[in-house]
């Protein structure tokens, strides 16, 4: 049983993978502003700006690998203000790779397919990033930090999509909301990407481990396609009508931040490295579907709104 620590519990990606951890490690979550507490998992408050409560969390857990998540992610918000995004994104991802290198835990940095300009597409670990917003360009700088500070990491870009603990909707879930309303849905027929449904990222994070890979990989589906296609996939996989799903030029919506176009991801190197091929985004969809029938996602939603179970400063 590993000891790992995941910063941004109350988050997309964090809260689903304490939830799918716990009991096979010892998992400790770090929210800032969103309470989490998960049976079966330790939960700590945590300021990424405050150097000293982070060094009083690993010299209280003393993880063995710290999965950093934590990020403020909302890209037209990091355009309209990018102090913020810069102390989060960047410095505060350089405070946890230096108390990951200090207690000589391997950091796993969750960082962005936004890194990459869109202007080709199928990008390999080794494509130069040119990031086109602030969002993208902060993470890219939490990247650079990682690689400079630690010397036992793994860097992931990715897009992610799946059940959230919070009130708030990913992707997937605010097209699933309009098409139960039976609304129509707007959706981007020129961006293209390879989502992966955060509970198979899960699965890579720890097979990764095990297999001790380091480095940057790219994780996502084997098969990318377009936004708009991604909400058909949703319709067809939860009994929605697919009509409802109308086709949208990125051109046409007023966004504050500019954004890339294709930023589909080459997933070959870690489908080489784990031996095995990574999910397509139907099946995906589908296990999406089925956590919710299990019982999965009431846990989830619930784990943002109990008392806190237990803290360490």
């Amino acid at each position: 049983m590993s000891k790992i620590l995941v910063t941004g519990a109350s988050g997309l990606l964090g809260s689903n993978l304490c939830l799918q951890w716990r009991g096979e490690h010892d998992v400790l979550g770090t929210y800032r502003s969103v309470p989490f507490a998960l049976s079966g998992a330790k939960s700590a408050k945590l300021v990424l700006n405050d150097e000293k409560g982070i060094n009083g969390i690993f010299e209280f857990f003393r993880p063995d690998a710290v999965v950093h998540c934590a990020a403020l992610a909302n890209v037209d918000a990091c355009e309209g203000d990018p102090q913020s995004a810069k102390l989060i994104n960047s410095e505060g991802t350089a405070n946890i790779a230096k108390a990951a290198q200090n207690a000589g835990a391997l950091m796993v940095y969750i960082s962005t397919d936004s890194v990459f300009d869109g202007t080709k597409g199928a990008y390999g670990e080794d494509d130069e990033p040119n990031p086109l917003n602030v969002y993208a360009r902060t993470k890219l700088e939490g990247e650079n930090h990682v690689k400079e500070i630690c010397n036992d990491f793994m860097i992931i870009r990715t897009a992610l999509y799946g059940w959230n603990a919070q009130a708030k909707s990913s992707l997937s879930e605010w097209i699933i909301s309009k098409l139960e309303k039976g609304e129509e849905v707007p959706a981007f027929e020129n961006a293209s990407f390879s989502p992966c449904l955060v509970n198979d990222m899960g699965d890579a994070i720890v097979e990764s481990m095990a297999k001790n890979l380091r480095g940057i990989y790219h994780i996502g589906s084997h098969s990318p396609m377009t936004k708009f296609e991604f909400a058909i996939y949703i319709a067809e996989v939860f009994g929605f009508d697919s009509k409802l799903i109308k086709p949208v030029k990125i051109e046409d919506v007023h966004l504050k931040a500019v954004r890339p176009h294709n930023v589909s991801l080459d997933v070959s190197k870690i489908e080489k490295a784990l031996g095995r091929r990574l999910p397509g985004i139907r099946e995906g969809l589908i296990r999406m579907k089925k956590l919710k029938e299990d019982g999965f996602t009431a846990a989830l939603k619930k784990s943002c709104r109990e008392k806190i179970l237990s803290t360490a400063a």
